[in-house]
Formats: C-alpha cells, sequence, structure tokens
C-alpha cells in the first residue's frame, strides 16, 4: 500500500510540475510576443533604430530566463530561438527593413511552437 502512495504522489508531483511549467512558458512566449510585436509596428512605421531597441528589450528577457530555458527547453530550440532574434537584430542593424517582416514572422512562429510543443494533448500522448 506504501507502495501505491508513494507513486500516486510522485505522479501528482510530475502533474503539477508539468502545469506549471507550461504556464511558465505560456507567460514568456506571451511576454517576448508582444515585445516583438511592438517592435514589428515600429519597424512598419519605418522606425527601424527604435524597432530594434524594442526587440533588443525582448532578447533581453529572452537572455534573462536563461535559468529557465537552458532546463526545461531541448537546447536546439534555444538555439534556434536565439539564432532568430540575432538575425533579426542584425537585418534592424543594418537598415533593411524589407525582409525584417519575414524575419518577425519566422521569430513568433518558432516561439509559438515551443508552446504548443509543451502543451499535453491526446496526440502527445497516445
Amino acid at each position: 500500500m506504501k507502495k501505491a502512495a508513494a507513486a500516486a504522489l510522485i505522479l501528482t508531483l510530475l502533474g503539477t510540475g508539468a502545469f506549471f511549467n507550461v504556464r511558465h512558458l505560456d507567460s514568456l512566449t506571451q511576454h517576448l510576443v508582444c515585445q516583438i510585436e511592438a517592435s514589428r509596428v515600429l519597424c512598419e512605421a519605418g522606425d527601424a533604430l527604435a524597432a530594434r531597441e524594442s526587440l533588443q528589450n525582448a532578447l533581453d528577457d529572452w537572455n534573462q530566463s536563461e535559468n529557465y530555458t537552458h532546463i526545461f527547453l531541448r537546447h536546439s530550440e534555444v538555439d534556434a530561438v536565439s539564432e532568430d532574434f540575432y538575425d533579426l537584430c542584425s537585418c534592424l542593424d543594418g537598415g533593411d527593413t524589407d525582409s525584417a517582416p519575414g524575419l518577425y514572422d519566422k521569430l513568433t512562429a518558432r516561439l509559438l511552437s515551443i508552446t504548443a510543443m509543451e502543451h499535453l494533448t491526446w496526440k502527445s500522448v497516445f
């Protein structure tokens, strides 16, 4: 009976941990996407310098969350998001606002994809 209770406790703790992990990732992603969208609006308005500053804020937040991301996310995904951030920063630094929309889309899609992969669905269980 003690083994069954211990197993139930462990399963409960794992489920609770997974729930809070997904909530934190959703919050982080939502925050970053909002900052990226603010940068996109500035870029579309023709203010590449302000767009770069806004994007830098999002990048700083991404880098500050590395204690979480480097533990709970795959390293290849963390590297890909970081690379997308720096590609977009380079684009804005060079004043190339023509290719920026695609890079904004790529970065946002990658962040949302990571979040979607972490959500529990019937398809991911069975």
